[in-house]
């Protein structure tokens, strides 16, 4: 049992499903579907998370999916290598300190 606010429980739903999902390509290696975890000091996840997406084209990488979890501000990512390092990245510089 999970005893939560329904906003959160929104959350988790969004990131069970993130992890349950079945490879969308038969191209993508198992590799590529395993939840990567990126935690965030000095950027608000949701807006890390949105300001990837605007970079990278909403919608345009189909192989590419991004969850946030707002309690411990983290980004999940599932995308495979090539796409995980550059997201990675735009992270780390997104979470640079002021």
């Amino acid at each position: 049992m999970i005893a939560a606010t329904e906003k959160e429980l929104a959350d988790i739903r969004k990131l069970l499903e993130l992890l349950d999902r079945a490879p969308r390509s038969e191209r993508q290696t198992p590799e590529a579907e395993k939840p990567n975890l990126v935690s965030l000091k000095h950027i608000d996840a949701a807006s890390a998370a949105l300001a990837v997406r605007r970079i990278l084209g909403d919608g345009e990488q189909p192989n590419v999916r991004l969850a946030v979890d707002e309690r411990t501000n983290v980004v999940v990512i599932v995308a495979p290598e090539k796409e995980l390092g550059q997201i990675k990245r735009l992270l780390q510089a997104l979470d640079a300190p002021k």
